[in-house]
């Protein structure tokens, strides 16, 4: 009988410490669950807290500034297919009076705007943009201009363009957002100077009418990346001057294109690999003043945004043209046959880019007065001689004395053809480099 008791209290024992344990494990796991929720929000929060002056904006906010001015310069469009409709007759017509159209667009215009212009349905479109065609807005600059408990207001300066990329005008606007109704209201200004310097009564509230409200905008980091992506496209197209002044990365942009003119030629000569872009990878780093977006396309082409705020960001179309931070730490660590890798990635990316004038440069000085006394020999060349999308496979690499060779096939992306080349390379102080190649 004692027996029988000592085995129940050692089943009850050992019992006892299995649940323990199952408690255990599913407090760490519960822990860790926690720990990886939060090291997610971390990084959000870190990306959306950078500060420079009046600029600071969080990401939802800046997309839903962008989504309700969108909403706003839709509404005034009088051929909008939201006005459309078939009739009685089957005929696809416009269903909304001259009235109900101009109430629309009141119920989003801010009552002191109202009020100080005198509004009404018989005059509104005297005080808003004349608009005859779907568009897109693309925001350039937006200052904060105060805050009330419940409502914030920005200035927003930010060109228009239809839906076939183009131009068609400047505009300056005051956004009112009211995040605890989820509504907004606008104030049309006449200049980009009106933008940073009129005063802003903010309104304690916007009251909820029939279009003026707002869903509240699920933020990803991948809608993030589309937004910057799409506005890169419709900026280079409809814009490019001002992608050149104000979002281009300035040292970039001075290395790669030098001047407008030969950028806008870049835009030209890609117009249809830019339309494409279609971003498929990323990768997130921060640094110190800024959070780093390095994004790879369909076409395993990279673009970087080096993003201080939402909208505060520059952006370089190439990672070869200037050495990123991860490119230089990685660079310092390889070995001779990594960096002499590395720098004919370097070479091919840009003569998949068609950017004849740096992989010229990085010709050694015989083997380019040798062959190729002018970029235009070389570029005549590489378009016979190279494919228009080339892969690169590494084969046997040598060393002799300074210099190294290292044997590739290239393959076609787009036929799967091959062929052979052999580069030779002297690497130089830091990342420099100069090759030569079998013809």
């Amino acid at each position: 009988m004692k027996k029988i008791r000592n085995i129940i209290i050692l089943l009850i024992v050992i019992i006892s410490i299995i649940i323990l344990g199952i408690i255990f494990i599913s407090v760490q796991q519960k822990e860790r669950e926690i720990t990886e929720t939060n090291e997610s929000i971390e990084i959000m929060q870190q990306e959306t807290t950078l500060e420079e002056s009046n600029k600071v904006m969080e990401i939802d906010e800046y997309l839903e500034i962008k989504k309700c001015i969108g909403s706003y310069l839709n509404e005034l469009n009088i051929d909008s297919s939201a006005y459309y409709g078939y009739d009685e007759s089957g005929n696809y017509v416009n269903l909304a009076s001259d009235n109900d159209n101009n109430s629309s667009i009141i119920n989003l215009l801010s009552d002191e705007y109202v009020k100080k212009n005198s509004i009404e349905l018989s005059n509104v479109r005297n005080y808003t943009y004349k608009i005859e065609s779907d568009c897109f807005f693309i925001p350039v600059e937006i200052v904060n201009k105060g805050n009330t408990d419940n409502v914030k207001s920005f200035g927003v300066y930010g060109l228009v363009e239809n839906q076939e990329f183009v131009p068609m005008f400047e505009s300056y606007l005051i956004i009112n957002i009211d995040k605890n109704n989820r509504t907004y209201s606008i104030e049309q200004l006449n200049s980009k100077d009106e933008v940073y310097n009129v005063k802003v009564n903010v309104p304690s509230e916007i009251i909820e009418k029939d279009n003026n409200v707002f869903s509240e905008v699920g933020v990803t980091q991948e809608d993030l990346i589309h937004e910057y992506i799409n506005d890169l496209k419709r900026l280079a197209f409809g814009y490019p001057e001002k992608l050149y002044n104000s979002f281009l990365d300035k040292e970039y942009k001075n290395r790669k294109f030098g001047n407008l003119d030969e950028f806008k030629k870049y835009i030209s000569e890609n117009r249809d690999e830019i339309e494409g872009i279609n971003p498929e990878k990323y990768q997130i780093s921060e640094y110190e003043g800024y959070i780093q977006y390095y994004i790879i396309d369909q076409n395993n082409k990279e673009y970087v945004f080096n993003v201080k705020t939402p909208m505060d960001y520059k952006i370089m179309l190439d990672v070869y043209t200037i050495d990123l931070p991860q490119f230089t730490e990685k660079y310092k660590t390889a070995t001779s046959q990594e960096k002499v890798a590395l720098n004919i990635d370097k070479f091919m990316q840009a003569i998949n880019a068609k950017d004849y004038k740096y992989a010229y440069n990085c010709l050694a000085d015989s083997f380019r007065n040798n062959y190729f006394k002018t970029q235009a020999d070389f570029e005549n060349y590489a378009k016979e001689n190279f494919y228009s999308r080339n892969t690169v496979g590494y084969n046997q690499f040598d060393t002799q004395g300074e210099y190294y060779t290292y044997s590739i096939v290239l393959t076609n992306k787009e036929t799967e053809e091959q062929k052979n080349k052999t580069f030779i390379m002297q690497l130089g102080e830091g990342t420099d480099f100069k090759l030569s190649f079998n013809r």
